[in-house]
């Protein structure tokens, strides 16, 4: 992850959904959240007060990328209500897949305590055309 030109508060939001992801709320540190952001307490607590509050940005964010991203150019494609249903519900499994694999790609060196699951051809064309293929991630 590279820090140079991120805020800290973007820097401790990305810092908690790259944690959470695999290792889930619970077991996330406040402490595992700033050594990632490369943050200090002083700056968490006068910017989000609790580990849970960071967690409310990150699902706010989340949700918010969610039509633009995942949505609207399954609509764009489908226009069928059911088909649109089941390719939302496809495509979110696909980036979830994916999204596993790069989690487990950029914590290789610490594993953590989570199963990949690996994307079926269906899933995978299914993302490709209907929000092109996935981003590649930099390790």
């Amino acid at each position: 992850m590279s820090l140079t030109g991120k805020s800290t508060r973007s820097r401790i939001v990305e810092a908690a959904r790259c944690l959470f992801w695999p290792n889930g709320y619970g077991l996330t540190t406040v402490n595992q959240i700033l050594d990632r952001a490369q943050a200090n307490p002083g700056s968490f607590y006068h910017l989000f007060r609790t580990k849970e509050n960071v967690l409310l940005t990150v699902l706010h964010n989340n949700t918010r990328l969610f039509v633009p991203t995942i949505v609207n150019p399954i609509f764009e494609k489908i226009t069928d209500p059911i088909d649109r249903i089941f390719a939302t519900s496809m495509s979110t499994a696909a980036i979830s897949s994916i999204a596993n694999s790069l989690a487990a790609v950029s914590s290789a060196s610490s594993p953590s305590k989570f199963t990949i699951a690996k994307p079926t051809f269906t899933n995978a064309s299914l993302i490709t055309s209907t929000i092109g293929p996935p981003l590649s991630k930099s390790v």
